[in-house]
C-alpha cells in the first residue's frame, strides 16, 4: 500500500494526519499536491481531481526545426504579427518529411513563442495563432542559448535545470543542414 494512504484509501492531512480532506484549506491541499507531484508517476489533485505530474521538458529536434522555420517565415512576413500555426504547418514541409507534431507549443515555456488569447466559436481557448518573441528569433538564428531543461507543473514553469544550450546543440537536430537548405 502507498505510504501516503491510510488503510481506508484516504489521504492523511499533512499536519494533523487527519484523513478528512473536507476540512483542508486550499493551501494545505495545494502543498500536499505539490509534494505528491515530485514522486514518480502522476497523482490526482484533491481539489480539482485532475492528474498532476511534474514534467522535465527539453527542446527536441522537431521543436528546433519548427522555431527556425517559424522565425524565418515571421521575418519574411512582418505584416503578420500572429501566425495561424495549423495553416503554417500545412504549407511548411519538414526537412526530412513526415508530419509536424504538436510539441511546438512547449516552446512557450522558454519564452520563445507566445499564444494568442481568445475563444473560438466552439468555446475552445486554442485559437491557433502564435507569434515568435524576440528571444525566439535570437535563439532560432543561433545568437543566444536557453536553459536545457524546464520543469513544468500544471502548465507553469517551476524550475530550470542544467546548462544553457544553443539551437545547434539540440540532440539529433541538423541546424547547419536546415540553414543550408533555406
Amino acid at each position: 500500500m502507498d505510504a501516503s494512504m491510510n488503510g481506508h484509501g484516504r489521504v492523511p492531512h499533512p499536519h494533523t494526519m487527519s484523513t478528512d480532506t473536507d476540512d483542508w484549506t486550499i493551501r494545505e491541499g495545494r502543498n500536499f499536491v505539490m509534494a505528491q507531484s515530485r514522486r514518480p508517476g502522476s497523482h490526482k489533485c484533491l481539489l480539482c481531481h485532475r492528474e498532476v505530474k511534474e514534467y522535465h521538458l527539453h527542446i527536441r529536434s522537431e521543436m528546433a526545426e519548427f522555431i527556425v522555420r517559424f522565425a524565418l517565415y515571421s521575418q519574411a512576413h512582418p505584416e503578420q504579427e500572429w501566425i495561424h500555426v495549423p495553416t503554417f504547418k500545412t504549407h511548411t514541409p519538414r526537412i526530412h518529411g513526415g508530419e509536424w507534431g504538436g510539441d511546438f507549443g512547449k516552446l512557450q515555456h522558454w519564452g520563445l513563442l507566445e499564444e494568442q488569447g481568445g475563444v473560438r466559436a466552439d468555446g475552445s481557448s486554442r485559437v491557433g495563432y502564435w507569434r515568435i518573441t524576440q528571444l525566439g528569433h535570437q535563439y532560432a538564428l543561433g545568437r543566444v542559448a536557453v536553459p536545457y531543461t524546464k520543469v513544468v507543473l500544471c502548465g507553469e514553469v517551476k524550475d530550470t535545470i542544467g546548462p544553457d544550450k544553443r539551437i545547434n546543440e539540440v540532440r539529433n537536430f541538423q541546424y547547419d543542414e536546415l540553414m543550408a537548405n533555406m
